[in-house]
């Protein structure tokens, strides 16, 4: 994207301020076989500019296609599944027990409350 915005800025840069003459030849081979095609300089910039637009909104597009099809095929599933090992039946079950055995001995423990701050309360 980046060079064909650069060569439509050269291009008009040279055909704008650098060619002086009215007609512009376009073409390739030798000159008397008369392969070029003769334009005027207006027309050619003008189907040059939309030509550039044309190409960086298709290549935009399809850059913006091929990014989403992109993360959707690497999403994080695999990414996930890749960093956290398979887990086994039996380390279910052994989460589990501790699990429930933290949860009884929060039980069992007496709940410590905050001092209350009667400073505080005096002074407002």
């Amino acid at each position: 994207m980046t060079s064909v915005f650069l060569l439509a800025v050269w291009n008009l840069v040279y055909f704008v301020f650098i060619y002086k003459k009215d007609k512009f030849f376009a073409g390739m081979g030798d000159i008397p076989s008369n392969v070029y095609t003769q334009q005027s300089k207006k027309n050619f910039i003008f189907t040059m500019l939309g030509e550039t637009v044309f190409m960086l909104c298709m290549f935009g597009y399809f850059l913006c296609v091929t990014a989403a099809y992109s993360a959707d095929m690497h999403g994080p599933e695999e990414e996930e599944a890749a960093a956290t090992p398979p887990v086994v039946e039996a380390d279910v079950k052994s989460n589990k027990s501790k699990a429930s055995s933290k949860k009884s001995a929060k039980k069992d423990e007496p709940k410590e409350e905050a001092p209350a701050d009667d400073a505080g309360a005096a002074a407002e």
